[in-house]
C-alpha cells in the first residue's frame, strides 16, 4: 500500500524577510539554519527584502564556505523565480538580471541540499 500527496508549491513571494533588508551596493552576512523554512526540495532559504527599480540592472552574489549556494529571486514582473545553482566562484551562486518591475523583491539565500551555515549575500549594479 502507498500514499500519493500532492502539495501546492511553496510560494517564495511569501517567505518572511524577518526584518532582513539588503540595498544595492551592501553586502551582509547571514546564517543558513536548520529551521528555517523549507522553500523546495528538502533546501532551507532565508529571505531578504531588495527595493528595486524597473530597468536597473543588477549583480546577486551568494557565497557559502560550509554549503552549496543556491540563490532564487522573486518579486514585481517576475512570473517565475529566477535561480542560480553554480553561477559564481565555485559552489557560489550568482543572477545577473535588469529588474523588470518596480517594488520589494525578495531574494532568497538557499542551499542545493540540506545545507546549513554562514554565508555572504551581495546586491551590486551592473
Amino acid at each position: 500500500m502507498y500514499t500519493i500527496r500532492v502539495e501546492e508549491p511553496f510560494d517564495l513571494n511569501t517567505l518572511a524577510t524577518d526584518g532582513r533588508v539588503i540595498d544595492l551596493g551592501q553586502q551582509v552576512a547571514g546564517t543558513l539554519r536548520s529551521g528555517d523554512p523549507l522553500v523546495t526540495d528538502g533546501r532551507r532559504g532565508q529571505a531578504w527584502a531588495f527595493d528595486g527599480v524597473a530597468g536597473q540592472r543588477v549583480v546577486i552574489d551568494l557565497e557559502a564556505e560550509d554549503f552549496d549556494a543556491y540563490l532564487y529571486l522573486v518579486g514585481p514582473g517576475l512570473p517565475e523565480p529566477l535561480e542560480d545553482d553554480d553561477g559564481g566562484d565555485s559552489l557560489n551562486s550568482q543572477i545577473e538580471t535588469t529588474l523588470p518591475g518596480t517594488g520589494t523583491y525578495r531574494i532568497v539565500a538557499s542551499s542545493l541540499s540540506e545545507g546549513t551555515g554562514a554565508y555572504t549575500l551581495r546586491v551590486t549594479r551592473r
